[in-house]
């Protein structure tokens, strides 16, 4: 339960506020007035004396205390421009300073202006009051730091006579006090200022402020004054998150920037090196075309000039063999040259290409052999991108497995295996031979080694499984693109096991493998 005059202080808000006054004088006559003003006044000084429930309303932390005995203390004169007159607004600066290494301990200000203000402090609004009536305490003690602070009061006056009143009183931990009043330094600001609420220096031509004197104004002169008592809670220093932070803002627009233009520079890159590899593309396709013309032409011209000059010689005739030999060696050259020419033709680059060059090529090679060939093909193997890097070296590697089955294994059937892994292609190379002891193969096996080292080139896997007497299994993995490596991203895909599946491929040999050894270099 507290004390207060809450009827008649909202009857002379709402009075003040629509202009009731003015319309009492004029329509009833000035002794009307002058009995409305006495019966408020009187009412007010009655219902000071009632007691009256606190507000519960949980819209305002405000709270409406009994007026102090020493209310009035501390406070300064009566200011306000120097002309006076209905519908004005007065905005009113101060600024003043608190020594370095001093502690604020408590901090308060008291005011009130006739009509209306906005109260400001180093730019932040910390309070608005519409009541002359009424003194208003705001607890600024967490707000005040050592160094300069700007006092701004933004003031509107709806009618007849206009002021401000204020007093703010700082107790330092050192025992000093600083004062600061409502007085003739106070400075008023023209219209025309723009953010004024916040500047830290006065303009040369903001004029002071004018003190009125109190006898001037009955109402201010009641010793009674104020009525009312109004006290804000304690102000905080405003937090403002990281995310708020000015500097985050700045790190992130930076770091937004630099993303934007790294992915301007890799959409260059990229259309870069497309425009490159098309070029590229197009000099392998003339370079196969002009060796096809052109070379592949010559070299058959010299195996039917070689066949022609056999012809005319006798069957034993001694330069018939060597004719023999020199027609044989061009064969030879010409299959060599049409694989450099499937190597190079851009056409190739895909899985379906390799798949089916491989295969044909593992049936040709074995066929004088008598070697039985295999083929477990995955279905439908889509035309997937295939690089030549990646190709040539798996072709290479498959090449010397079934080399090596023709030269050393006495294998009587060769199965070749190709499908999919993930993005992986897998080709597996199984035989029936006498098989051998991978730990015990050292150096006379570098074929083996070569293999190896060339799919980890590429990033690749190869997995040799063998026993004596139980054949062979190598196993390649190699991945279907390579990452790119400008700029140091190339990383080597590590070694890593294929799910290999193999074959019985001959009476006599147990399903699965005995020993397993992996070789890496």
């Amino acid at each position: 339960m507290q004390l207060s005059f809450q009827p008649a202080a909202k009857y002379w808000r709402h009075a003040c506020s629509v202009g009731l006054w003015r319309q009492l004088f004029f329509s009833a006559g000035w002794k009307s007035f002058l009995g409305v003003l006495f019966v408020c006044l009187w009412s007010g000084r009655a219902i000071d004396a009632l007691p009256v429930e606190e507000p519960t309303s949980d819209l305002s932390t405000y709270s409406l205390d009994k007026v102090p005995p020493d209310a009035r203390k501390g406070l300064g004169f009566w200011i306000w421009t120097d002309k006076t007159f209905d519908r004005q607004t007065c905005r009113l600066w101060r600024d003043f300073d608190i020594p370095a290494r001093a502690k604020v301990t408590s901090a308060r200000l008291r005011m009130t202006v006739d009509n209306c203000y906005q109260f400001y402090l180093d730019g932040r609004e910390l309070g608005q009051g519409a009541d002359w009536r009424g003194l208003t305490e705001y607890d600024l003690t967490l707000l005040l730091a050592p160094g300069h602070h700007v006092l701004a009061v933004n003031a509107f006056n709806d009618y007849f006579q206009a002021g401000l009143i204020l007093g703010l009183k700082i107790q330092l931990d050192n025992g000093q006090t600083v004062d600061i009043k409502s007085d003739a330094s106070w400075r008023v600001v023209p219209d025309t200022e723009s953010d004024w609420e916040e500047l830290p220096q006065a303009r040369p031509q903001w004029p002071p402020a004018t003190i009125i004197p109190t006898r001037s104004v009955v109402q201010w002169n009641d010793k009674h004054w104020p009525y009312d008592f109004v006290s804000v809670p304690r102000f905080y220093p405003v937090v403002i998150p990281f995310w708020q932070a000015g500097w985050f803002h700045l790190m992130l627009a930076s770091g937004c920037g630099l993303i934007f233009l790294a992915c301007i520079g890799l959409l260059i890159q990229l259309a870069l090196q497309s425009k490159e590899q098309r070029l590229l593309n197009l000099e392998r396709a003339r370079i196969a075309r002009d060796i096809h013309d052109d070379f592949g032409t010559r070299l058959t011209r010299l195996v039917l000039a070689g066949e022609v000059a056999k012809s005319e010689l006798a069957d034993n005739a001694k330069a018939c063999l060597y004719f023999s030999r020199i027609g044989d060696g061009l064969r030879e050259a010409l299959g060599a040259m049409d694989e450099v020419l499937w190597a190079v033709n851009p056409r190739r680059d895909t899985v379906h290409e390799f798949v089916s060059y491989v295969c044909e090529y593992a049936q040709t090679f074995l066929q004088p052999t008598g070697i039985q060939c295999q083929l477990e093909v995955e279905p439908d193997i889509p035309a997937l991108d295939f690089d030549l890097p990646l190709r040539r070296s798996l072709l290479l590697a498959v090449k010397e497995a079934i080399n090596n089955v023709a030269r050393h294994a006495g294998a009587t059937r060769l199965l070749l295996q190709i499908h999919r892994q993930e993005s992986r292609l897998v080709v597996l190379v199984e035989d029936d031979g006498r098989g051998f002891d991978p730990a015990q193969a050292g150096g006379e096996r570098n074929g083996l080694g070569n293999m190896i080292q060339r799919m980890q080139e590429v990033g690749g896997d190869c997995r040799i499984s063998s026993a004596p007497g139980r054949g062979c299994q190598v196993a390649f993995s190699i991945p279907l693109k390579r990452r790119p490596s400008r700029f140091g991203w190339l990383v080597r895909n590590r070694s890593r096991p294929v799910e290999i599946k193999p074959k019985i491929t001959a009476p006599g040999i147990v399903a699965g493998v005995v020993a397993e050894t992996t070789l890496k270099t």
